[in-house]
């Protein structure tokens, strides 16, 4: 058998052994470069699959967030949409609360003002007008009234404040009607008084016309004294009255004068034009002077005519003879 064993020629294959080894390593190398190819390929899909991966993760987050947003901006509409009808529910109530306080309140003021009214007039009308306590002591009874008025009944904000207006406006109201009433019945007390004072001047002018200088400086002088010292007399209503009485006691007195001139001489006085007096004399009073001062001297006259009559009748008398006596 081994006579039949043929021996192996190399030359047969026609290999070289240099180009085999080279050949060897260079397909070592291309199978080791695509196993890296591979690698590198795998690694960027696998990135690629991993940033898809992060940009859905991404999408989802944000989609999350929306409708977390949503869903925030849905509750919290909802809760602003309760809280609004809570709001307007309470709103309804308290309005309701205010209304009837303000309704029931409202009646009661306006009985306070009525008897208020009532009541003063009542004590005005028997008040001494000089007397500052009277106003005085009926505003604190009223404050009394009032006080207890605002804090019964009243316990809603807005109900307070309805009850403070009002008890102000009506305190207000009282407070300055007091002081005017006062006010005008000492004006009118200082009319009165003061009517006694002119009579008496002008009775003094009209017996005696040369007083008549002193007689207007008399009068301002009561004048005056008698407003200045009035507690209920106010700024406007004192310099009201200090002007009518002093303008129309200063025209009683000159006429007065005038007229006890005209009567003692028959004559108008010559002061009757004077810039001094003239202004308490109209045109129409002149002329009623001049008319009575003419009437004056004719019954002057005729009075002297019936006083000189029965002296003549006496003197003719005696000049004439005695009888002749048969």
């Amino acid at each position: 058998m081994a006579g039949n064993i043929q021996g192996f020629d190399a030359g047969n294959l026609a290999l070289r052994p240099t180009e085999t080894g080279v050949e060897a390593r260079a397909g070592t190398a291309r199978r080791i470069g695509g196993f890296f190819s591979q690698q590198a390929g795998a690694e960027q899909t696998l990135a690629q699959e991993t940033s898809r991966l992060g940009s859905e993760t991404a999408k989802l987050g944000s989609e999350t967030s929306a409708l977390g947003a949503e869903k925030g901006a849905s509750m919290a509409d909802t809760g602003r949409r309760l809280g609004s009808s809570i709001a307007e529910a309470g709103d309804a109530a308290v309005k309701y609360l205010d209304n009837k306080q303000i309704s029931q309140g409202s009646a009661a003021w306006t009985n306070i003002l009525q008897q208020a009214t009532k009541d003063w007039n009542d004590i005005s009308a028997h008040a001494d007008p000089n007397d500052p306590t009277v106003a005085k002591k009926f505003m604190e009874s009223l404050d009394g009234q009032l006080s207890t008025f605002k804090d019964e009944g009243f316990y809603t904000e807005g109900g307070q404040k309805w009850a403070e207006a009002h008890v102000e406006a009506l305190r207000t109201h009282m407070a300055e009607k007091t002081m005017a009433d006062m006010s005008t019945m000492a004006g009118e007390a200082a009319r009165v008084n003061q009517k006694q004072t002119v009579n008496s001047l002008s009775a003094t002018v009209h017996s005696d016309p040369t007083s008549l200088d002193f007689s207007p400086t008399a009068l301002k002088s009561s004048t005056e004294g008698m407003i200045s010292t009035s507690p209920n007399l106010t700024g406007a209503q004192a310099a009201a009255v200090r002007s009518e009485l002093l303008q129309s006691g200063s025209e009683a007195i000159v006429k007065s004068a005038a007229i006890g001139y005209i009567e003692k001489t028959a004559k108008v006085p010559p002061w009757a034009t004077d810039p001094k007096y003239a202004p308490y004399i109209n045109g129409a009073e002149l002329k009623q002077f001049e008319s009575a001062a003419k009437a004056e001297a004719k019954k002057n006259e005729l009075t002297q005519k019936q006083i000189e009559r029965p002296t003549a009748r006496l003197l003719i008398r005696r000049r004439m003879p005695p009888p002749i006596r048969l």
